[in-house]
């Protein structure tokens, strides 16, 4: 006899923790996976802790014809960094991703926002903000996908912004990632990384 049972729809989760970097941690995350009945997921997650707190909230689309998924999130993160002072941060992010468990893509458009209040007589206080558009292309070329032991995963992004266009400068970035694995039998596995950006 096979009794199944559904796995409920919203999900609410509760730890704690120490960083030697932010000290004590209280972390709060709820999931839907049916937000309005329409099949979104909305994810969120709240995270306080003694020099830095932030909360994000995610929703996500289902996959749509030609394996489009959409989503749309929002962060705000409050830093406490002795030799500056206090950062209020607030992150706007639009993206569309397709692929394959092999090659995924995406692009994005994200509305970054600072607000620095600096403690520090060589350093004003200031309000940086950028419209930034960029794409991300990854290849997966690995044993599993979700714990690798040998293979390789590359990943390379592009981003620019534009004075004109809601910026506060121009400037464009590019960086890129590998990650390598190896077999070491009984032994496990090895991994490297390198990053250039």
């Amino acid at each position: 006899q096979i009794i199944l049972e559904e796995v409920p729809s919203k999900n609410l989760r509760l730890g704690v923790g120490f960083s030697t970097n932010t000290g004590l941690r209280t972390q709060l995350a709820y999931d839907d996976k049916n937000l309005l009945k329409r099949g979104w997921l909305w994810k969120n997650n709240l995270k306080l802790e003694q020099l830095e707190q932030s909360w994000k909230s995610e929703i996500l689309l289902p996959t749509r014809q030609y394996g489009f998924r959409d989503g749309l999130s929002y962060e705000i993160k409050h830093e406490k960094i002795a030799a500056i002072g206090d950062i209020y941060s607030h992150a706007f992010i639009l993206r569309r991703n397709w692929g394959t468990p092999e090659i995924d893509r995406t692009l994005r458009l994200r509305f970054l926002s600072d607000t620095i209040k600096s403690t520090s007589v060589d350093l004003p206080n200031s309000s940086p903000y950028a419209l930034i558009a960029g794409f991300v292309w990854k290849k997966r070329a690995v044993d599993h996908v979700l714990s690798p032991s040998n293979g390789y995963v590359l990943q390379v992004e592009a981003d620019a912004a534009l004075k004109t266009l809601g910026s506060r400068t121009n400037f464009a970035r590019a960086y890129s990632k590998t990650q390598l694995f190896y077999p070491l039998g009984a032994l496990g596995f090895s991994s490297v990384r390198a990053e250039v950006g």
